[in-house]
């Protein structure tokens, strides 16, 4: 430990163990782990965990809801993940939102159907992410909309009118990441919508075409500057 703090290699051999672990458990003993190994999830991603431990304790996840309960998932993401990135609290630092919205988005990749039910309030999320400062905030957010929309699809043509007037603003945005995942998940809007593809079509290409021009110019910009420096 570090000032009596857990490290992250203790949390990384910790996880490791647990998806080793699991697998090798009869269904009713992973069962009667799952609520603790939940709260082991939900308090890693309330400590600011980095981008290998996010993808360590998903695994573990993924392990955990197909060797024990699988119906605990939906309630496990709408009681504890779903709360954590919708309450307006200062409490909750935008790094626990965005990291346990980035655990939201891959497993709706890996239980996409049981996930499903929760696209419309994971839209209004992502939203909000987009007025956060950090550009990271901005592009992670918006590549769990494309991973959402992949999977649970646009229900309504105003759903997906909605979405596209986000991203059409996103496409602008002063940061090259956020306008790359916005034009990704632009993509996904545009193959859920045929009917909003139809209309704002054009609109959407010619969008896109721009974001990518910026972010060539852009790359030339710095490759020059590389090059005479």
């Amino acid at each position: 430990t570090e000032n009596g703090a857990i490290t992250n290699a203790r949390k990384m051999d910790g996880l490791c163990a647990l998806e080793e672990g699991i697998p090798l458990a009869t269904r009713q003993e992973v069962s009667k782990l799952q609520s603790r190994v939940e709260d082991i999830a939900e308090k890693l991603l309330a400590q600011n965990a980095t981008e290998p431990l996010r993808r360590l304790a998903v695994a573990v996840l993924n392990k955990l809801y197909k060797n024990g309960d699988s119906s605990a998932l939906s309630t496990f993401v709408r009681s504890k993940l779903l709360k954590v990135v919708s309450e307006q609290s200062k409490r909750i630092s935008n790094d626990t939102r965005v990291a346990t919205l980035e655990v939201i988005g891959e497993l709706l990749v890996e239980h996409g159907r049981v996930l499903e039910p929760f696209s419309t309030e994971i839209f209004v999320v992502v939203a909000r992410h987009m007025k956060f400062p950090e550009a990271n905030a901005r592009s992670s957010a918006l590549f769990c909309l494309r991973k959402t929309i992949s999977i649970a699809g646009l229900k309504t043509p105003t759903i997906a009118g909605n979405i596209w007037k986000m991203l059409h603003k996103m496409l602008v945005d002063k940061e090259v990441t956020v306008r790359t995942a916005a034009a990704s998940a632009l993509t996904a809007v545009a193959m859920a919508s045929p009917a909003c593809a139809n209309i704002k079509g054009p609109e959407m290409a010619d969008s896109c075409l721009k974001a990518l021009e910026d972010t060539s110019a852009l790359a030339n910009g710095l490759s020059s500057e590389c090059r005479f420096a």
